[in-house]
């Protein structure tokens, strides 16, 4: 099974926020998990 990188979901959500009345998303990590790459 292939599972979709990390990046991918998170723009997939993004896109979904569009729909809702609130749009907060966090991106939350341990430090050093890439969150700012």
């Amino acid at each position: 099974m292939i599972t979709e990188p990390l990046a991918d979901k998170i723009m997939r959500k993004v896109k979904q926020l569009d729909k809702l009345y609130h749009r907060l998303m966090l991106v939350v990590a341990p430090s050093g998990a890439g969150k700012t790459t």
